[in-house]
């Protein structure tokens, strides 16, 4: 399918997460059925997928989502993802966005 997504992502607050994820972000897109959507986070190289965490109170104007970051355990350096959003049933994709996830920094107990 070679037309335009329907779904289109904007913006971002910012592309980085702690690998440990939670992290809250807003994404901008264009205005949207919010309906079945998914925020998916997807790694070609591993082949990992995650997916953002946010319910229907956190769609603002059908074009604001603010979501949590999932986790990406186990990884050793920065590592970057694609971003997308798209509907459950399969229907429709946006275009993606590169993500950088950053591994954990563990303090060290003295």
């Amino acid at each position: 399918n070679m037309n335009m997504p329907e779904l289109q992502i904007r913006e971002i607050s910012d592309a980085t997460s702690s690998s440990a994820g939670g992290e809250k972000k807003i994404l901008i897109c264009e205005e949207l059925d919010s309906s079945g959507l998914q925020l998916v986070f997807y790694d070609e190289q591993s082949g990992w997928t995650g997916f953002g965490g946010f319910s229907p109170s956190n769609i603002h104007h059908n074009s604001i989502f603010v979501f949590r970051t999932p986790a990406f355990a186990g990884i050793e350096r920065e590592t970057s993802v694609k971003l997308g959003l798209n509907k459950s049933d399969g229907s429709a994709c946006s275009n993606t966005i590169h993500f950088t996830f950053y591994p954990q920094r563990v303090l060290d107990e003295q």
